[in-house]
């Protein structure tokens, strides 16, 4: 196993850790998450903290998108949601042992492929980019970082925007759709920067409370797919693929 130095923080220590395992060990380990016949190996990424460990009655929604048990504005409950879209994209899955008290270890299993080999078909197939620049405006930064992860993964480029002048400066660059929260103060209060912006871009409007309230905050806007928090990669996917094609 090759095992990365340790890094520090107050309060405990992260340990990273990858190494090759036969597929007949992860089946034992794992048999309701592996296939048989997909690879003779598996490389296993470990990550393991000395933190305060998650409790049982959590374990089961860590992975959802937009779940956290952070303070309003301290998290979005993406990173995780995130993490799983990447992992599943290219055959994987994850795995979880985290005790109160003593840490937590987050195992990601990847097939091992002979590099001559097709890749095998992911879950987004069908719906992935080809290169099309994508403007993606939002206020906090760890959604804006998370959301340029996954759709980059996901062979789109993207450009992001918190505020007026970025969201001017990505929508001088032409994208083919933009991603916008409806709460972007921006949005509230109904930016002179939306004053030229064409009817002719495709518009994904986020939304995290009442979708009538949403609505009627950005009926300025030609919005023409909501997107209701939380939702999955898959479905920021697919909805882009949506207004993309139509």
């Amino acid at each position: 196993m090759r095992q990365c130095p340790r890094r520090h923080a107050p309060g405990g220590t992260l340990t990273l850790a990858a190494r090759d395992l036969p597929a007949e060990e992860a089946t034992r380990l794992h048999p309701h998450q592996t296939t048989s016949g997909e690879s003779e190996y598996y490389v296993l990424l470990e990550v393991t903290d000395t933190g305060t460990g998650i409790p049982p009655e959590l374990r089961e929604r860590i992975f959802e998108p937009f779940f956290t048990t952070k303070p309003q504005g301290k998290g979005t409950g993406l990173g995780l949601a995130t993490v799983v879209s990447i992992v599943n994209k290219r055959g994987g899955f994850i795995a979880l042992d985290s005790e109160v008290g003593r840490g937590t270890t987050f195992r990601l299993y990847f097939p091992a492929t002979e590099a001559s080999e097709a890749p095998s078909a992911s879950p987004e197939q069908g719906i992935s980019g080809h290169g099309e620049l994508i403007l993606v405006a939002d206020a906090e930064a760890s959604t804006l970082d998370l959301l340029r992860t996954v759709l980059e993964a996901n062979g789109y480029t993207v450009i992001t925007a918190r505020d007026d002048t970025e969201l001017a400066a990505g929508l001088a660059q032409r994208p083919a759709a933009a991603i916008i929260d409806a709460a972007l103060p921006t949005v509230v209060q109904s930016s002179p920067v939306f004053a030229s912006l064409s009817t002719d871009l495709p518009l994904i409007g986020v939304c995290g409370e009442d979708a009538e309230t949403c609505r009627h905050r950005v009926e300025h806007l030609p919005v023409r797919v909501w997107l209701s928090k939380p939702f999955t990669a898959s479905q920021v996917l697919q909805a882009l693929r949506e207004v993309l094609k139509a």
